[in-house]
Formats: structure tokens, C-alpha cells, sequence
């Protein structure tokens, strides 16, 4: 997979930011926010640059946008792809991050500042078969003993998890983090509920993955 620049979270505000203050630009409201941030980024000759290993904004920096300013503490971009079923899963990054809002989307958001982890995920179903696969509605547990059930769907409105024949999904998804810190984030669990068939039927197995973090 492609790897998505780490400005992606940033870009994803100001795009939300700029589509919540417009609501008859219903193109850039549809948008894909991971097409719209691989086209934003660019090299100088206009095309990505994918021999380049590093990321745009590394752990420790701190960038700013139109949504505000926003830190990396710690990011894990080597998370080996899993299979459940005929889906291949590949994490292209995940990555613990603070941010001060603007005050237009601290608005929209409801809070001045944000503590929250991000997973950048593509999902692959290698099968004729049309499977139901939530994969973009999993649970994150920390080490900080956090338990968040589902992404925040302010930041960004997660695939829906029915995936077709041969069909790709690639999104990115934010959880938000009440009772602890970014720094503090040592490690998460990601867990997901296997993909079912067109009967409801399993057709393989749960996935609870342990993503260790460095900053």
C-alpha cells in the first residue's frame, strides 16, 4: 500500500472545516479525505514521491494548519498486513497525536484540544463473494486502560464496512482519547469482529492486534 504523508489527520481538518462551513459543496463533502490528501502532497514535479521512506511531519514535530496545531508523538508504520478470511488488512500507519484547535474547528468539534490516536487502514477483499467487514467501526484499548469502542466520526466518517468482489477500501480513522494523554499511549490493541458473508455466517476469524508505539 501507498504510504499516506502523516499531514493526512491536519489536511482532514481543514478539508472538514472548510466542508462544514460550506454545505452546498457536496463534491468536496464526498471526497475521499485519503485521495484528496495524497493528491494534496505532491512532489515539486507534481507527482507523489514513493521512493521517499520518510514522513512528511516525523514523531516529535509539531505542524500547523488551518485546524490548528498538531504534534506526533509517537508513530508504528511497520504493522504487518493480517488476513481474516478472503480480507487482507494493512495498517499503513499508526500514530498518537495532540492538537490545539483553531477556534472555527474547536467550534465544530466541541473542544479547544485534542488527544487522539489515528490508524490509517486498507482493507482488500480477495474474493468474488461480497462480505460485511467492520473493520473501520474497531475497538482500541491502550495501555493507559482506555477502552474506545468506536472512531470519532467528527473527524472523519468511517467506510462503511460492506466491501465487494475484489473491492479496496483505504481510509483514515481517529479515536479520541478522554482520560489519558497522547505521549502516555505506549501501546494499543486493535480489535476487530470477523467479516460475515451474505447469510450472516462468520467466514473468519476476529482479529485483536497489538501495535507497540515509539516516539
Amino acid at each position: 500500500m501507498k504510504k499516506l504523508v502523516a499531514l493526512s489527520m491536519t489536511a482532514l481538518l481543514a478539508a472538514m472545516m472548510s466542508a462544514c462551513s460550506d454545505e452546498t459543496n457536496n463534491a468536496t463533502e464526498n471526497k475521499d479525505p485519503v485521495e484528496q490528501n495524497e493528491k494534496k502532497e505532491d512532489g515539486p514535479s507534481g507527482s507523489t514521491n514513493q521512493t521517499d521512506p520518510d514522513w512528511i511531519t516525523p514523531v516529535g514535530e509539531t505542524i500547523s494548519t488551518e485546524g490548528g496545531d498538531f504534534t506526533f508523538h509517537a508513530r508504528n508504520d511497520k504493522v504487518e498486513a493480517v488476513e481474516t478470511g478472503s480480507l487482507t488488512v494493512d495498517f499503513d500507519q499508526v500514530a498518537t497525536i495532540s492538537g490545539a484547535l483553531s477556534p472555527e474547528f474547536a467550534e465544530y468539534v466541541g473542544v479547544d484540544e485534542l488527544e487522539y490516536i489515528q490508524l490509517d487502514i486498507q482493507v482488500v477483499n480477495n474474493s468474488q463473494e461480497s462480505i460485511t467487514f467492520d473493520a473501520y467501526q474497531a475497538t482500541v484499548i491502550t495501555n493507559t486502560g482506555e477502552e474506545i469502542t468506536m472512531p470519532n466520526p467528527k473527524l472523519g466518517p468511517p467506510p462503511e464496512g460492506n466491501f465487494e468482489g475484489e473491492e479496496k477500501k483505504q481510509a483514515s480513522i481517529f479515536y479520541v482519547l478522554e482520560s489519558s494523554k497522547a505521549e502516555e499511549v505506549e501501546w494499543v490493541r486493535i480489535i476487530m469482529e470477523a467479516p460475515r458473508d451474505k447469510n450472516d455466517e462468520k467466514v473468519g476469524e476476529d482479529l485483536d492486534i497489538k501495535v507497540e508505539l515509539k516516539g
